[in-house]
């Protein structure tokens, strides 16, 4: 399901198939500063409230993200921290599944945006990436990817500088 170079510097999307029909990836929009635009911010920080999880800020997001979208509606998200100094490494963050979709096609989602943020990494020069996160469904579907785990029981922490 890989869908390749979905992020050139035109912004170019794609289109692949899934349980539910056609599933397009977009890169995420920018506001003027850099961040996360408002209204795209708005709808995916809603989907980690749904569920009982705190949202990062907006300004906190990578520059490298992307919506899944279904009949042009934002289903699922994911992210691309890069670490640009020459070491290869980079972290997938932030996957959001919208709570409106079914359990199923969330997983469909998440798959492709995975592979697709994956295949970006490679292409910019990463060989390695790592991911950080609590839920098993989320765990299972990285390890189902090829993520291994190193250490389990991590408390992620933040420091505001």
């Amino acid at each position: 399901m890989r869908c390749d170079r979905f992020i050139t510097s035109v912004g170019r999307g794609c289109g692949v198939g899934h349980t539910g029909g056609m599933l397009t990836l977009s890169p995420t929009k920018r506001d003027d500063l850099g961040n996360l635009d408002p209204e795209q911010y708005a709808i995916i920080s809603q989907w980690w409230v749904d569920r009982g999880t705190v949202p990062p800020p907006r300004e906190m997001m990578p520059g490298a993200g992307m919506l899944a979208l279904s009949d042009g509606e934002p289903i699922a998200c994911g992210f691309l921290y890069m670490d640009f100094t020459g070491s290869g490494v980079g972290v997938l963050a932030w996957l959001g599944i919208s709570p409106r979709i079914t359990s199923r096609d969330g997983v469909d989602a998440l798959r492709i945006l995975e592979d697709a943020l994956s295949a970006y990494a490679k292409d910019l020069g990463c060989w390695v990436l790592g991911a950080t996160y609590h839920s098993p469904g989320i765990i299972n579907l990285l390890q189902s990817a090829g993520f291994e785990p190193v250490r389990s029981g991590l408390t992620q922490l933040f420091k505001t500088l």
